[in-house]
């Protein structure tokens, strides 16, 4: 007589229930069961709660500056819209993006908000659970549905996923890409190798400055003593798959862009600073929370100790593009999505080993807790600034303990008025803005060409998208600008373009013709906002004005 458990009877072939030599017992592992149903409702749960935070009114707000250039560049690869005449394709990064949400816009006739930041938001969401696949391999289940709940509700990763930014998708290959990587351990395990090469290359066309990927999977390779086994024909395959990816955008920016290709190199790496290099830091201290900010350095402390393999490669991801974001003179609120998995892991990885540590020394029951509480001190703060970010339609800024120029660039009022200027003004119209960011928006919403105060007359020190206008007063006086706009967005980070503008104001007789304000949660609009409204954007018509009446300086809204 023989014992079978009766989950293996089908799959053994085991007679039926006559045949007397076979005694069935009950399944001697019930808690596996359970466990293998638990994990992936939990993986579910924590996926749709991810979806949920990043589609939650969605287009509630209207594009910010960014958005308004990628989706503008997608509009004309499409050719729906009249987006050709004032985003060409060829002005900054390559196109990936851009072409699948102008394969988007094609299907749909038109440029629509709602497709182009779903798509962003459901790469956002992607990456919560190519997080919980690679925590997974690395480390457990623990630490990979750990890692992946922090990153579903991280106010800073929903924030910047409901928004169409480049750095989403490029975050999420990246990820990906590491994730290859890790696989590889040799002649074996090659075409790991060329995945990683291939994955990198999709993060490259994205967005350029992801080819810091290679430096940081060369420290890894190097650390983790796989370098040496790496053949250079694997290596040098793998770096060709990379450069396929990127071929297409290097050709198309030399043959069709012409010389403003070595423009945009040498703004951007001629320009000034626009952020202290203690930016970051304060960043994520804000818009990851001060517990969580602290699990991951407790992670990555507890990482360089142990250095195993998968602590190697967190470290060098890191580091590689930390030390590039700190060190690149750019610094803007996106970018550092790149480092959200590593840091998820980490955090994850810090408190599941406190745990281990705590069951070994004393009993499971209290380790469960001490489990518990430490999840729910980094995730329950994260609950509030996540729910925030699609609730409150008002400018979403948030203090923390240093000054520092952070918020979510939401632009509140920006899609109000560059609509409002298209259908309220005549198709030559030309305005006179503070800065680019809310010239994009109208030509984006209104399609009027614009001039920026800000953009600087040396070609090394602007975006070579943009037009200085050197003299104000004579395109004003001989009507070539007919409008002027004031937005609360520039004013707040250059207050001497906002005293510049409304002295052209002042001087010209302007006029205030629509305004946008903010009630509670709700954006308005009229000719001038009512007294004590938090004032957005006020359009003022200059055509008229009189240039020696020497009028008082003019007041928003006035």
């Amino acid at each position: 007589m023989r014992l079978v458990s009766a989950r293996t009877l089908p799959e053994q072939g085991v007679p039926s229930s006559e045949d007397d030599d076979v005694v069935r017992v009950p399944d001697a592992h019930p808690q596996r069961d359970r466990r293998r149903y638990a994990v992936p409702v939990a993986i579910l749960g924590i996926v749709g709660v991810a979806l949920v935070v990043r589609f939650m009114h969605l287009t509630a707000l209207g594009f910010n500056s960014d958005e308004a250039v990628y989706s503008g560049q997608a509009g004309s690869l499409a050719g729906v819209g009249a987006y050709a005449r004032s985003f060409s394709p060829f002005r900054a990064h390559p196109l990936l993006l851009q072409t699948v949400l102008a394969v988007e816009f094609t299907a749909l006739g038109h440029m629509s908000e709602y497709a182009a930041r779903a798509t962003v938001a459901l790469m956002g969401a992607a990456s919560v659970f190519a997080t919980y696949r690679l925590g997974r391999r690395m480390f457990g289940v623990a630490v990979g549905l750990g890692a992946a709940a922090g990153l579903a509700i991280m106010p800073y990763h929903v924030f910047i996923s409901r928004q169409v930014m480049l750095d989403v998708p490029a975050g999420l290959f990246v990820l990906l890409a590491f994730a290859a990587l890790y696989r590889y351990d040799g002649v074996e395990t090659r075409r790991w190798l060329y995945l990683a090469g291939v994955l990198a290359g999709i993060a490259c066309v994205i967005k350029e400055t992801m080819i810091v990927f290679l430096p940081a999977a060369v420290l890894y390779l190097f650390w983790a003593k796989i370098l040496r086994r790496v053949r250079l024909r694997d290596g040098l395959l793998a770096l060709v798959l990379m450069g396929m990816m990127l071929a297409p955008f290097i050709g198309t920016r030399f043959v069709f862009s012409g010389s403003s290709a070595g423009g945009y190199i040498i703004y951007q790496l001629f320009r000034a600073p626009n952020h202290p290099v203690w930016y970051f830091p304060v960043v994520f201290w804000i818009f990851i929370t001060p517990i969580a900010v602290l699990s991951v350095v407790g992670g990555l402390v507890l990482a360089c100790v142990r250095r195993e393999r998968a602590d190697k490669l967190l470290v060098s991801w890191l580091a590689v593009f930390g030390l590039f974001f700190q060190f690149w003179p750019t610094k803007l609120l996106p970018y550092a999505i790149i480092l959200t998995p590593a840091m998820a892991l980490l955090a994850a990885r810090g408190v599941v080993a406190g745990v281990h540590a705590l069951r070994e020394r004393s009993s499971v029951r209290w380790a469960a807790v001490v489990g518990v509480v430490a999840a729910a001190a980094i995730l329950v703060p994260m609950i509030r600034p996540t729910w925030k970010a699609g609730a409150v339609i008002r400018d979403s800024s948030f203090s923390g303990p240093f000054t520092t120029d952070v918020e979510v660039q939401d632009f509140a009022g920006g899609r109000e008025a560059g609509t409002w200027l298209g259908a309220h003004t005549p198709t030559n119209a030309v305005v006179l803005t503070m800065g680019p960011s809310l010239g994009n928006l109208v030509s984006f919403y209104g399609d009027r060409d614009f001039y920026a105060l800000s953009v600087s007359q040396d070609p090394k020190l602007r975006n070579p998208a943009y037009r200085p206008i050197p003299n104000p007063d004579i395109e004003i006086r001989q009507l070539h600008v007919q409008y002027a706009v004031w937005d609360a967005y520039t004013a707040d980070r250059a207050p001497f373009f906002a005293l510049r503008l409304l002295s052209y104001v002042t001087k010209y007789a302007g006029t205030p013709v629509y305004s946008v304000w903010v009630e509670g949660n709700e954006v308005k609009t009229g000719r001038v906002a009512p007294p004590g409204a938090e004032t957005r954007v006020v359009v003022y018509q200059l055509v008229g004005g009189d240039p020696l009446q020497g009028a008082a300086p003019a007041e928003v809204g006035a």
